[in-house]
């Protein structure tokens, strides 16, 4: 695949030479790639020798894209693809990305073909095709997230690359992974970050294939024609705007035009394939048959569902080798456990298999981490998932389970799971997608804060923070990767941010609440100088709902023509004290404010009583998303209610306090300046 760094390109092209080469293999190490001339069945496209003046990006634009293609010939079996690509960087500072591309592929089952490295200069085309400047590397660009596919990528860096050049790449890679038995798709975006002068999507089939064509978002439909030996449905899109990042995107929401093509087929297909994958397992290590046995001992089902869910999770880590046929077939369960490692699909049949020792009715079911809900927008294909989780039948309900997260606690219904949507289980009687119900542990934070003021202006600040759900399942994490020492720094440097220096009266204590699946943090702290701004008649103090505003910020873009993801299901709840010396006056009144709406619910209510400020703040979330007639109107609430998550007070301090405390800066003031006389004394050079 191509990628041109910052520019964030949401599709690919290829190119053709100048010259016929023939076929040439260039080795590298333990890798190769070709050089050839461009196959047969592809249909070439022109280059216009200027740009449409009709078209978007005659003026004030970074980078243009001429043209980008994609044909792809399924006949007979084959899988080959060709990539077009012709791109023009106009600022000076992009043509480091014009001069470099790289381009994966997986030498296993694929082989890539360069057929051009182009660049037009005043209208003069130069071959820069220079197979010495063509790298082979294996980039396991997944290995930070603890996968390894056997992918390998070609490097390429072009001299003398300036504005306004065009440079043109054309490239094939034949070849798919067999384990997918061409339960695969093809793929196109018809919109970009930058503009598009010209748009193309080629596919050849069997003449007497039967596709299955999606047209997302409001991407074109194919033409079609046949031939002796092929039918062709083709796409054109012409002068395309830039794609404007709108941010927060619902995930099942597609934001670039896409077409998806592949044979017509049902998702009982895909299942079948599957089941292939999930035989049944071999004989599960003795140990592993120990534990299940004690595990059988336990009361209820729950309790013994979530202890092999809770030893998958945690005893086996998360690592993929997701090279040939490990990028979909499972390995086998008793070889999970010994190894105590696994990936989604491993984890996700070794859990299956457990539940089933334990009597227990539960099968694989593939989902899409990338899409969610939107994979039904598909047509049916192997390639439409990207994950494994676990579905587990009741004699009364389904419960769905993810072996690959981690440190869930509390009851079995309530453990979080991302939000799928739908999932196509592994199992005998899968006709079709069956729907995943949202996440039901909220992300919940309780926050507390309590300001007692000391008639010196020192404050002490006691905090205590309850995490449950999703926000507790992160707090454990913290604890188990950064350590309790770190915990304690990060927290202490976050009130050290607001208000300077400061003094830790007692570590953080952390209480853990397995069986409610929550973590209560405690804090205290002496401030020095808690106020905004202080003389000795009057403090200002300034409060701000952090956990509040992280979850309501608003989103890049305030007109939106997109929906707009909302961070669901969250309850946050933030609430200040600042207790006040004898004497000590507020100047301020109680307020109630209420912001409601289908979506979100926050309330902020403002009182005082016995010599106590209390503000409370409490937001809660209703649906995962707002279409794009609702959310406008919602940004505005949106925008209301962060104007209301600062609070400012202004406390006047009683005549006699006030005196004091102008007696002791006056008394520090002279201490300072005795204490620098002092060491200019000593600084006194001897006779």
């Amino acid at each position: 695949m191509l990628r041109l760094g910052i520019l964030g390109i949401l599709a690919l092209v290829v190119f053709a030479p100048l010259c016929a080469r023939g076929t040439q293999t260039i080795q590298r190490g333990d890798y190769s790639f070709d050089l050839g001339d461009t196959p047969n069945w592809v249909d070439k496209r022109a280059l216009p020798t200027a740009w449409d003046s009709t078209a978007p990006g005659m003026s004030g634009e970074r980078w243009r894209y001429w043209l980008l293609d994609i044909q792809s010939d399924r006949r007979k079996g084959k899988r080959a693809r060709y990539y077009d690509q012709a791109y023009e960087p106009i600022s000076s500072e992009l043509t480091g990305e014009a001069a470099k591309f790289d381009v994966g592929f997986f030498p296993d089952f694929q082989r890539l073909t360069v057929y051009e490295v182009a660049l037009r200069r005043g209208g003069v085309w130069q071959d820069r095709l220079d197979p010495k400047r063509v790298t082979l590397a294996r980039r396991e660009s997944s290995f930070e997230r603890d996968m390894t596919t056997g992918a390998v990528t070609a490097l390429m860096v072009l001299d003398d690359v300036r504005p306004g050049d065009v440079v043109r790449i054309r490239y094939g890679i034949d070849g798919e992974n067999p384990i997918l038995a061409g339960l695969d798709d093809e793929r196109a975006t018809f919109a970009a970050a930058s503009v598009i002068l010209d748009r193309h999507m080629r596919v050849l089939a069997d003449t007497d294939a039967k596709l299955a064509v999606r047209s997302l978002n409001g991407a074109p439909k194919p033409s079609e024609k046949t031939g002796h030996d092929f039918r062709e449905l083709e796409w054109s899109a012409h002068g395309i705007a830039a794609i404007h990042d709108e941010g927060a995107y619902p995930i099942w929401y597609w934001v670039a035009p896409q077409v998806v093509v592949t044979e017509d087929r049902t998702w009982a297909d895909v299942a079948a394939w599957a089941r292939a994958l999930y035989p049944p397992y071999k004989a599960l290590p003795p140990d592993l048959e120990q534990q299940i046995s004690k595990w059988k001992s336990l009361g209820k089902i729950d309790e013994r569902i979530s202890a092999a869910l809770r030893a998958v999770q945690e005893e086996v880590r998360y690592f993929g080798t997701e090279i040939g046929d490990n990028s979909h077939r499972p390995a086998e369960p008793a070889d999970t456990w010994n190894h105590r490692y696994g990936d989604c699909k491993d984890k996700a049949r070794l859990l299956a298999a457990i539940l089933d020792r334990l009597g227990i009715q539960a099968h694989p079911a593939l989902v899409s981490a990338s899409h969610g809900r939107g994979v039904a927008d598909l047509p049916p294909a192997a390639s439409a998932f990207d994950h494994v989780i676990v579905q587990v039948e009741l004699s009364s309900e389904v419960i769905w389970l993810d072996a690959t997260a981690t440190q869930q606690r509390g009851p079995l219904r309530g453990l979080d799971r991302s939000d799928f949507g739908m999932a196509l289980p592994v199992s005998a009687g899968t006709r079709d997608l069956v729907r995943v119900p949202p996440p039901t542990a909220v992300d919940g934070v309780h926050e507390h804060e309590r300001y007692a003021a000391g008639v010196d202006g020192k404050v002490t600040l006691q905090v205590e923070t309850r995490f449950s759900g999703f926000a507790a399942e992160q707090m454990r994490r913290s604890l188990q990767t950064q350590g309790k020492e770190e915990i304690n720094r990060h927290y202490a440097d976050y009130y050290r941010k607001r208000y300077g220096d400061i003094v830790v009266k007692q570590p953080v204590e952390i209480r853990q609440n397995d069986a409610e699946n929550s973590v209560t943090v405690n804090e205290v702290y002496d401030l020095s100088n808690a106020w905004t701004s202080s003389t000795p008649a009057s403090h200002v103090m300034e409060t701000y709902a952090d956990l509040i505003g992280s979850r309501v910020s608003l989103p890049k873009t305030m007109e939106r023509t997109t929906p707009l993801a909302i961070s669901h299901p969250s309850d946050i709840e933030q609430t200040v004290e600042v207790a006040l010396p004898k004497g000590w006056r507020w100047h301020g009144q109680g307020d109630s404010k209420t912001i409601d709406d289908a979506f979100i619910h926050y309330e902020k209510n403002v009182r005082e009583s016995d010599n106590v400020v209390h503000i409370s703040q409490h937001y809660t979330s209703r649906e995962d998303a707002a279409d794009v007639t609702a959310a406008n109107k919602h940004l505005q609430q949106l925008r209301g209610l962060n104007d209301m998550l600062g609070q400012r007070m202004v406390f006047s301090v009683p005549e006699q306090d006030a005196e004091k405390q102008r007696r002791q800066r006056l008394e520090n003031v002279m201490r300072n300046i005795m204490d620098q006389k002092g060491d200019t004394k000593n600084d006194k050079p001897d006779d």
